[in-house]
């Protein structure tokens, strides 16, 4: 048994899924105002309803909880570098607030489970979907009115960009193609064959329309509906 927490801005949401991979049970869900000072409150009633012990814990962040930086590796002459996979270029690092990472350790602590892993949002997408990617595409994730965009070139990262998303701009079959031209004219990089987008896709951005870049959803089978925080615990 795995138990996988989504935390969002507005709320927390707790699965369990057994060891063939299948989530079980209804979420445990509360509410919660962002503010990671009050996290370890609301993760004490969330994993107290689940009454379960000594099993692993996935949290999956919601991305505009974190804050991201694209770097390059500086390795010294006599020195190598040891990462899963190798990094032999740019690569995204994640910062978190203190806090809130300690308040999701403590409580995990408290009641005895193991094994926590923290990641934030668009990582665990990019783990889950990345054999789809060919070395021409972009990869993004569109949760609660934001974008996150992973820009990259020869099969390399380049950038991540972070846009908010208002109502315009997700009616808009357009928009993401305006974006994605920024961002191409600063890197200064050719545009992807196509964007693989998951979470909250808009569907108008799916649209095939002449001269605009192709932008597939990510869709995980028998994806059942859920809230924000409920779709984060399953990396949806």
């Amino acid at each position: 048994m795995q138990l996988l927490l989504g935390c969002s801005r507005s709320g927390v949401a707790l699965l369990r899924r057994d060891w063939l991979g299948r989530v079980v049970g209804a979420p445990i869900e509360r509410s919660w105002d962002g503010d990671p000072a009050t996290l370890a409150a609301v993760l004490r009633a969330v994993f107290g309803d689940a009454a379960l012990r000594k099993v692993r814990l996935q949290v999956t962040l919601a991305d505009d909880l974190c804050r991201f930086h694209v770097t390059a590796p500086a390795i010294d002459a006599g020195w190598v570098l040891h990462s899963d996979p190798v990094l032999c270029g740019p690569f995204a690092a994640v910062a978190l607030p203190q806090a809130l990472q300690q308040a999701v350790l403590q409580v995990a602590d408290e009641f005895g489970l193991r094994k926590t892993r923290i990641a934030p949002h668009c990582c665990v997408m990019w783990r889950h979907w990345k054999h789809e990617m060919k070395p021409t595409d972009w990869f993004g994730v569109a949760h609660d009115n934001s974008l996150t965009l992973l820009a990259f070139a020869d099969g390399r990262l380049r950038a991540l960009v972070r846009e908010p998303l208002d109502q315009p701009a997700m009616k808009d079959p357009l928009w993401l193609s305006r974006c994605t031209a920024s961002t191409m004219r600063a890197l200064h990089v050719a545009a992807p064959a196509r964007i693989l987008l998951g979470g909250e896709v808009p569907q108008p951005w799916t649209r095939q329309m002449p001269g605009r870049i192709a932008c597939s959803a990510l869709v995980a089978k028998n994806q059942p509906a859920c809230s924000r925080a409920a779709a984060l615990a399953m990396g949806a």
